[in-house]
């Protein structure tokens, strides 16, 4: 397939539920809170090869890109995330009563 650009897949609502094409998405977001049926505040990303060539190829000349969004280092993926690391740690306050 021969396309510009990205393309984005919010599946929130979907994944799980329905089938989706991967070949014809390079970025899907979800959570598990709706078909999974668990908490909320759990992000799952999946990219494409082309959305992490894309990531790894931009710079964002003068503009601040604040830490929880850098997906890459020094021009490479950041592929601890993609295996588990946290980017920052949850507060257990918010799960105290619970």
């Amino acid at each position: 397939e021969n396309r510009e650009g990205l393309i984005f897949n919010d599946a929130t609502s979907a994944i799980f539920a329905m089938d989706i094409d991967w070949s014809k998405v390079d970025v899907t977001t979800y959570s598990w809170q709706k078909v999974l049926g668990g908490e909320g505040a759990h992000g799952m990303l999946i990219l494409s090869p082309k959305a992490v060539d894309r990531l790894e190829s931009w710079e964002p000349k003068g503009r601040a890109l604040p830490k929880i969004f850098r997906l890459t280092k020094n021009g490479k993926l950041i592929d601890a995330i993609f295996k588990g690391a946290t980017i920052n740690t949850p507060s257990m306050m918010c799960v105290e009563d619970y």
